[in-house]
């Protein structure tokens, strides 16, 4: 870490309080390019709501769609399986 990348987290460690920030997580405005003088302290709950409303348009769908080529990837797997092992019958018949 570099001096400067210290400075800018130097305030937030020496007001750690391990304890209140269990729940929490600190963005720093200086993240936006603007001073250190400012911490906003979002619980993570509510991050956690935050994103799950921004983002459940597009992954709902994803999910979905991966689910189903998974479903489909372990039915045809089944059927290799399947094929491998009527092989295996048919070859120790003969």
């Amino acid at each position: 870490m570099n001096r400067k990348s210290f400075k800018l987290i130097q305030p937030i460690l020496d007001g750690y309080d391990a304890e209140r920030a269990k729940n929490t997580c600190g963005l720093c405005i200086s993240c936006w390019g603007s001073s250190l003088s400012e911490v906003l302290r979002i619980s993570s709950n509510e991050a956690k709501e935050w994103l799950e409303k921004e983002t459940s348009s597009i992954f709902i769908p994803v999910h979905e769609k991966a689910q189903n080529l998974l479903n489909e990837m372990k039915r045809m797997l089944q059927d290799v399986l399947d094929v491998s092992k009527a092989l295996r019958k048919e070859q120790k018949r003969d």
